[in-house]
C-alpha cells in the first residue's frame, strides 16, 4: 500500500459525511464532466448548498476546493484533469461496494479494480508515461479491467475537506503543500501514534515545522507525530502525478 493512501485511510471522516459529496457537490443537471468549467460549477454548487449542510460541511468542502480570490485555480490536491473530475467522483461513489472497502483495509493490494474513470490519481503507480507503454495511456484497454484500488479511492476522498486552500499570488496554496510552481511543489504528511479527534487532525496537518527543509525531529514528535513522508507533485503533459513517497522522519 502506498504510504500516501495509508495516510488518507487514517483520517477517514465520520460515516455521517459519506453522502455529502454526492448529494451536494456532484449532482448537477447543468454542468457535464467534459465542460471544463470545474471551478465555476463547483463554486456555484457549494455556495448554494453549504448553508444548509450539517456542521458546516459545505463550508469545509468549499474552502478545500476553491478560493474566491483565485477563481480560476483549484486545490493542489487535485490530480485528475478538471474536465474529468466530476465524472470520476460520481463513478467512484456509485461503483464502490463493501467488498472494495474490505479489500483496501484488510488485504494485500492487488490493484485488481478498473482504473478508467474510477480514480483520484493519488497513487504514484498511475504515473504511466507514453514511452513506457505499448498503448497510449488514454487508450490502454487494461485500464478498464485493473490497475486501481476502488475502495481506497472512495475512503480517501472523505479526507479532502481537511485540506483547505487559500489564495497566494493568484494561485491556490493547499494545506500540507509547499511550493506553487509545477517543478517545486511538495506534499508532506504525518502519521501519528495516538488517536486524534477530527479537529486535532486538522491542526496536525497544518504544523509549519512539517514543511521545514531542516525538520527538527524533536519538535515534530512533540505533536504525537511518529513519522512523516513527502512526495513531489509533478506535471507530465496535462497529467499531474505524485512521486513515490520518501520518509522525512
Amino acid at each position: 500500500m502506498p504510504s500516501s493512501f495509508f495516510f488518507f485511510l487514517m483520517i477517514r471522516r465520520p460515516p455521517r459525511s459519506t453522502l455529502f459529496p454526492y448529494t451536494t457537490l456532484f449532482r448537477s443537471g447543468d454542468d457535464s464532466p467534459e465542460s471544463g468549467v470545474f471551478s465555476k460549477a463547483l463554486r456555484d454548487q457549494v455556495l448554494r448548498l453549504a448553508p444548509t449542510s450539517a456542521d458546516s460541511e459545505g463550508t469545509e468542502w468549499a474552502t478545500a476546493m476553491f478560493a474566491e480570490l483565485a477563481p480560476a485555480e483549484t486545490s493542489q490536491l487535485l490530480m485528475v484533469r478538471q474536465d474529468y473530475f466530476f465524472g470520476n467522483i460520481c463513478s467512484i461513489l456509485s461503483a464502490t461496494q463493501p467488498s472494495h472497502l474490505q479489500t483496501s483495509l484488510f488485504q494485500t493490494w492487488d490493484y485488481g479494480d478498473a482504473l478508467d474513470n474510477l480514480s483520484l490519481h493519488w497513487d504514484p503507480s498511475e504515473d504511466r508515461r507514453h514511452a513506457y507503454q505499448w498503448d497510449q495511456p488514454s487508450g490502454d484497454p487494461a485500464r478498464k479491467k485493473r490497475g486501481g484500488m476502488l475502495g481506497a479511492n472512495r475512503m480517501a476522498f472523505e479526507a479532502w475537506p481537511f485540506f483547505q486552500s487559500i489564495a497566494q499570488n493568484e494561485k491556490l496554496a493547499t494545506r500540507g503543500f509547499i511550493g506553487i510552481s509545477a517543478k517545486s511543489t511538495f506534499w508532506t504528511w504525518p502519521l501519528w501514534s495516538v488517536p486524534l479527534s477530527v479537529a486535532s487532525v486538522a491542526s496536525v496537518l497544518a504544523i509549519r515545522a512539517l514543511q521545514d527543509p531542516k525538520m527538527n525531529p524533536s519538535t515534530i514528535r512533540s505533536y504525537t507525530v511518529c513519522a512523516a513522508f513527502q512526495c513531489q507533485r509533478i506535471t507530465i503533459g496535462k497529467t499531474r502525478n505524485l512521486t513515490p513517497a520518501m520518509p522525512r522522519l
